[in-house]
């Protein structure tokens, strides 16, 4: 799929959000050709943005209206947004020597028109289908009016902004460590480490099999990789245990193998991107992420490259009952469709696009746990981008949250839109860098140390 996903209020679907840029310039323009499969269930209109255009010729006029035209055929109405006077005025005399001279062409001023219009009507769309259920909690109430029924049914408009608390970030101790009992933090650091322990293990095991090290040299040795490479424990087990074995006897594990310089960096500050680690670079990227996307609140996760379940690295202002929920999000099943991940961040993984949620309150993307975390936490919308390297593998996703809903509006405009996905682009293009290059560096170090332990036990 290409483009975004903005969801709409109380579950009345989606829209497809499109800028020329990520469809016309394909090699095979044609969305009925692969943007047009698991993504259609469920999409309420498709709205394409034209803003950054200034001038269209009549050969790129002519892919918008097949566009149109086929997801039009499709049953996916098309509203055209943002248009210039100009590429409008071409667009029309280009349709009216096509095929299709008669056919209606729908131009909105902007995309914040034309998510704000599908809005309205999903909300009463949501309003009434909740009016029509709470018919029931009516009668059996003996006269309870039916916002109250309404209310008792389900979270309606109104609900979802006294669901919401404001923002508070507290660094004080929490009544629970007043008491003695560890605090949340503390447990999150705690799994954490056990998170890698299995993995740890297995790396300890691959050596002991493979070089012939005692279980205590082969810790230590991976210890003391991780450490002069800069590099996490758990990443380095996750690699050498991921990794296809060095050729037996082999002086090289990946011999023969191009070193790539790192990719550039602006973000980052004071350090050269060849020397930062992953912690360094998601917690540069966060603030520049928010400050794109219009928000305070947010936070990047990272694929665990053994189980592919996202994991949080770096936050702003959350609060611990979303850090708790949110801090392991399992990785979606290979037989995912739409409305079985239960976050925004999981459908943006599964679908490889990003996900904007309107109305959390409302949206059923979100069980009632999720929904209670989130907005416990402050976040009414959302909205996040996965990192995906170019042969498709998952890095991360990175989220705004905001605490009105209104305010997500602000990333959906394409000048937003483009700098937070540049920003995003170039943190993921370095990720895979650091996992082909410094990992694998690590690894060679690992076979390098084996090896002399290996010659040095006979």
């Amino acid at each position: 799929m290409c483009g975004q996903v903005v969801r709409l209020p109380g579950g009345a679907g989606w829209l497809w959000l499109m800028r020329p840029g990520e469809v016309l310039d394909r090699r095979s323009p044609g969305l009925e050709t692969d943007c047009l499969t698991q993504p259609q269930s469920g999409c309420r209109a498709a709205v394409v943005d034209l803003s950054s255009m200034v001038l269209v010729t009549a050969e790129s006029a002519g892919r918008i209206l097949n566009q149109v035209a086929a997801l039009t055929a499709a049953g996916i109405p098309v509203s055209l947004v943002g248009a210039t006077s100009t590429v409008e005025r071409v667009l029309h005399r280009v349709q009216a020597a096509g095929p299709h001279p008669t056919r209606r062409l729908e131009f909105l001023p902007s995309v914040e028109a034309a998510v704000s219009a599908a809005a309205v009507i999903a909300w009463d769309t949501s309003r009434a289908a909740e009016a029509e259920r709470a018919e029931t909690v009516y009668a059996a109430r003996g006269g309870a009016s039916v916002d109250a029924a309404v209310g008792a049914v389900g979270p309606g408009r109104s609900t979802a902004v006294s669901m919401v608390r404001p923002v508070h970030v507290d660094g004080s101790a929490t009544a629970t460590a007043a008491a003695g009992w560890p605090s949340s933090r503390e447990f999150r650091d705690v799994r954490r480490r056990a998170r890698g322990w299995p993995i740890v293990a297995q790396a300890q095991g691959v050596l002991q099999g493979r070089y012939g090290l005692d279980g205590r040299v082969a810790l230590s040795l991976l210890q003391h990789v991780s450490t002069r490479h800069n590099v996490k424990l758990r990443s380095l087990s996750a690699g050498l245990v991921a990794a296809a074995p060095p050729a037996p006897g082999a002086s090289q594990w990946f011999a023969g193998r191009g070193r790539r310089p790192a990719p550039t960096l602006p973000f980052l500050r004071g350090r050269p991107p060849g020397k930062a680690n992953t912690t360094e670079v998601v917690e540069a990227l966060l603030p520049v992420a928010l400050e794109a996307a219009g928000s305070q609140m947010g936070n990047v996760q990272l694929a665990d490259t053994s189980t592919g379940d996202l994991w949080i690295e770096a936050q702003r202002n959350h609060s611990d009952v979303f850090l708790d929920f949110f801090d392991c999000v399992s990785a979606p099943g290979p037989a995912a469709s739409p409305g079985s991940e239960d976050s925004a961040c999981g459908l943006a993984s599964s679908w490889g696009v990003p996900v904007t949620v309107l109305d959390v309150a409302t949206d059923p993307v979100y069980d009632a746990p999720g929904r209670e975390a989130m907005l416990e936490s402050g976040s009414a919308a959302c909205h996040s981008v996965p990192m995906i390297t170019p042969d498709g593998e998952l890095i991360g996703v990175v989220s705004a949250h905001y605490q009105h809903r209104n305010a997500v509006n602000r990333v959906l405009g394409a000048e937003r839109s483009r700098i937070l996905h540049d920003v995003v682009d170039r943190a993921g293009a370095w990720l895979h860098w650091h996992r082909r290059t410094i990992i694998l560096d690590a690894l060679e170090d690992v076979h390098t140390g084996a090896r002399k332990q290996e010659h040095a036990g006979h």
